[in-house]
């Protein structure tokens, strides 16, 4: 097979507990399959508990999403905890996922709330169900 296997650790430590939003317990550990045929990048919006709102590109979703939930990222993300995967969108054109980012990050807020509530309307964490059992 042309999948390509990447173990991501780096919690719990013994005195740390798991990322937000990730269940207590969980392997320490998950397995990403990378398919270098068919690349994607992705158009996110992560969500903090009061719905500060961040958006963000990416060719990792999983990755990114497990870093902003572990803290790993200095700066507007850390500082106001957006940890909650909202929304996402998928694109096999690097520049098209940039130009998208482009266009949703100068919107008002409203039209983002709009967005996220046109496929999320109880704004869960989509991205819950890479983490359960």
């Amino acid at each position: 097979s042309h999948l390509t296997k990447v173990l991501c650790s780096g919690w719990p430590t013994p005195t740390s507990r798991p990322p937000i939003g990730i269940p207590a317990g969980h392997r320490s550990s998950f397995e990403i399959r990378i398919d270098p045929l068919t690349h994607r990048y992705y158009v996110y919006i992560m969500a903090s508990r009061g719905k500060t709102l961040y958006v963000g590109v990416t060719h990792n979703l999983e990755r990114r999403v497990f870093e902003h939930k572990s803290g790993l990222i200095a700066g507007f993300i850390s500082k106001y905890k957006v940890t909650k995967l909202v929304y996402h969108e998928d694109n096999s054109d690097v520049q098209a996922a940039i130009a998208r980012e482009k266009q949703l990050k100068p919107w008002r807020r409203s039209k983002k709330v709009a967005l996220v509530e046109s496929v999320n309307p109880l704004w869960e964490d989509v991205a819950l169900r890479w983490y359960s059992s």
